[in-house]
């Protein structure tokens, strides 16, 4: 008498098991989906730095660079501290620290003469700097 329950049972255990595994991943939904499970999945932005030359270094072309730079590492979502632009021009400009932008996400950290600037991405700032 005992193997006629026996499938029955067995098939509610398994009935059972197969909602509670379904429940389950339906709580950690968006913590399973948002995993890697094969890689590559998550690829650094790999910024190669662009050389440019400018005519002088003022707000406008500085906040140019800036927000192209911001853009390139999209929008501060890019892992990895990275040099954007590279700017030379053709004479020693006077870069002082009255400059400023008109981005939050942009700081000017050159105070002295110079004939180049580095455009770069601070990742754990998620920042652009630009710096002698």
């Amino acid at each position: 008498m005992t193997m006629v329950l026996e499938y029955p049972f067995k098939l509610f255990i398994l009935i059972v098991v197969v909602i509670v595994i379904i429940s389950i991943m339906y709580q950690f939904r968006d913590w399973i989906i948002g995993r890697c499970w094969f890689p590559p999945c998550e690829e650094e932005c790999n910024i190669q730095p662009v050389k440019a030359t400018e005519s002088g270094f003022t707000e406008v072309v500085l906040d140019k660079y800036c927000s192209l730079c911001w853009i390139k590492n999209g929008e501060g979502k890019c892992r990895g501290d990275s040099i954007c632009y590279v700017l030379d021009v053709d004479f020693d400009a006077d870069v002082d620290g009255s400059l400023e932008s008109e981005y939050d996400y942009c700081i000017i950290t050159c105070d002295k003469d110079t004939s180049s600037l580095f455009v770069q991405y601070q990742y754990l700032e998620k920042m652009i700097e630009i710096a002698c």
